[in-house]
């Protein structure tokens, strides 16, 4: 009878978790009750890539990008499952994966209600940051947080199998091959264990782990290093992955914008409260929070929090990566709101108030960017890109090259076409410098049909325009369209 009532409890749980990822996967704009799926800018470009891939091309090679060629096949996968919406079910699936780890980490201390609560609400700042869509912080959330689970099991229990160590090592590569910044958890809490392994001299034990964490990392990153060698693209997924992200990331990089950065991710309520419930737990004292896993856990926060602003640009979206290191301080205060029978009782009643001001605050949150931002921006969208795709239909083939002179991919996804140049895009001023050179050179060999203006041209661009009798026809938003009658 309890062995049933434990299923039937295990089952309420998966049903409310799924029921939470399906919820907030409504906020991303390409999901299956938006018409036409419609990322944003960055997220176009990897949908844009495994387009390319589809037909044969190479990341880097075939067309430029910065991120992590893991984020390419994801969207690969995404669009062999529906070319629209694919990629809506990815990311349902990544939330769901997701939420179900976060619950895990939390089982290990308190009780099932409260667990939940916990994944809930360490998943709270999704609603500002989400509704963007296809994130590689997104894709990367699963490999953090279970990665985080071994960590704990590991704190908890003093040892843990191969097979997980080898795991840890793939989850580490996947992040690598999505987003170099990402890789807090495992900078901490490796070197965490390192030390604990040296020290109570658990050398072989210690070999052991280092060997199966190499062969889980390897491999993953070898077959897409190999891959780049056959087709000949080793040295610019090198140049592209790792050389422009280290010029991007420190260009316009500043101590103001650093700090302004750091601020505007700490300014959000649910990280503020996870980093102010560290700092706090670290002066408490009470049997019932561990000193050790709060310290360990407020280093990962800070540490995360530094990583994901290196650039020092305020991008909402790179909060995502900050959600695993809210897990622990939200089980450190639920554990000792539970448990802790020396708190005092104003402690209990200011930990209720606050969690439910949160889940309502958190439910009118929601309802406001689904409505207010996200459906109401999709649909004038929509119109501008329809109207756009018009012109492109009329004026251009479908087996013609275009180009959109800025940084708006979604114009060559939306049309089903291709970009007349390696540089689908071109990376905001002044980076943009960089490639203007080969850009043109492409541009002088396909003569584009039409060519869609987004960003204030370089007098070299209106030159190329002028010369090869490009003429206006029309002005849709924020896009100037021409055409070349060839």
């Amino acid at each position: 009878m309890k062995s049933i009532k434990t299923n039937i409890e295990s089952m309420l749980v998966i049903f409310a978790l799924l029921v939470v990822a399906f919820v907030i996967s409504l906020l991303s704009p390409v999901n299956v009750f938006l018409r036409e799926g419609m990322n944003y800018t960055d997220q176009s470009v990897f949908q844009y890539i495994a387009r390319i891939i589809e037909h044969g091309g190479v990341p880097y090679r075939d067309v430029f990008d910065h991120k992590g060629p893991l984020i390419y096949f994801i969207n690969l996968l995404g669009i062999k499952i529906n070319y629209e919406y694919g990629i809506w079910w990815v990311e349902f699936a990544t939330l769901f994966i997701s939420l179900c780890g976060a619950y895990m980490i939390s089982r290990r201390f308190l009780n099932r209600p409260l667990s939940l609560i916990v994944a809930i609400l360490s998943f709270a700042s999704l609603v500002g940051s989400f509704a963007y869509g296809n994130l590689t912080e997104l894709y990367a959330l699963p490999f953090q947080i279970f990665s985080l689970y071994f960590f704990v099991e590991y704190h908890q229990l003093q040892t843990t199998s191969n097979f997980k160590v080898f795991l840890c090592g793939m989850f580490f590569s996947a992040v690598i091959l999505l987003k170099l910044n990402l890789i807090a958890v495992w900078v901490v809490f490796l070197i965490c264990i390192f030390v604990s392994m040296i020290r109570k001299k658990k050398y072989r034990f210690l070999l052991s782990c280092i060997l199966y964490f190499c062969i889980g990392m390897l491999l993953l990153i070898l077959p897409f290093v190999i891959y780049f060698w056959i087709n000949g693209a080793i040295n610019d997924f090198i140049y592209d992955y790792l050389i422009f992200n280290t010029i991007y990331s420190f260009g316009n990089n500043t101590f103001i914008s650093r700090m302004s950065c750091i601020w505007s991710f700490i300014s959000v309520p649910i990280t503020f409260i996870s980093l102010a419930l560290l700092v706090l737990f670290c002066f408490v004292k009470s049997e019932h929070i561990n000193k050790k896993l709060n310290f360990i856990g407020l280093v990962y926060f800070i540490v995360n929090l530094l990583l994901v602003t290196l650039s020092g640009n305020v991008f909402i979206y790179y909060g995502i990566a900050i959600i695993p290191s809210t897990i622990i301080p939200l089980i450190e205060a639920f554990e000792a709101f539970s448990k802790g029978t020396d708190f005092h009782a104003k402690f209990k009643k200011t930990m209720c108030i606050t969690t439910a001001v949160l889940l309502i605050a958190l439910h009118y949150s929601f309802v406001y960017v689904l409505f207010n931002r996200n459906i109401a921006e999709n649909r004038r969208r929509l119109n501008n890109y329809l109207e756009l795709n018009q012109y492109i239909e009329t004026y251009s083939k479908p087996d013609e090259p275009i180009i959109c002179y800025g940084n708006d991919v979604l114009v060559y996804n939306f049309s089903h076409r291709f970009a007349a140049s390696k540089y689908a895009f071109l990376p905001y001023r002044p980076f943009d410098n960089l490639f203007l050179d080969e850009y043109l050179s492409e541009l002088e060999s396909s003569k584009p049909s039409v060519f869609i203006q987004l960003m204030e041209p370089d007098e070299r661009i209106m030159m190329f325009l002028n010369k090869n009798h490009y003429r206006k026809i029309a002005k849709v938003d924020w896009f100037t369209v021409y055409a070349n009658d060839k």
